[in-house]
């Protein structure tokens, strides 16, 4: 999401010799680690929240 928002800003983004497939999470109270795959998630509900981000930080993004 974060890659999307600074190419609407106008950024080069991190280009296309990084593709991020998981995202972990480290809980360190429980020693956990939650991996999620970017893969599964729902391309609407990523698109809703590059919305409400930037709104929140008053940018104006076209998604």
């Amino acid at each position: 999401m974060l890659n999307i928002i600074d190419i609407e800003c106008g950024g080069i983004g991190i280009g296309d010799d990084y593709n991020i497939d998981k995202i972990s999470f480290y809980r360190s109270r429980f020693g956990e680690i939650e991996i999620i795959d970017v893969g599964l998630l729902d391309d609407t509900k990523v698109e809703q929240a590059i919305v409400k981000l930037g709104k929140l930080w008053n940018l104006n993004l076209i998604v």
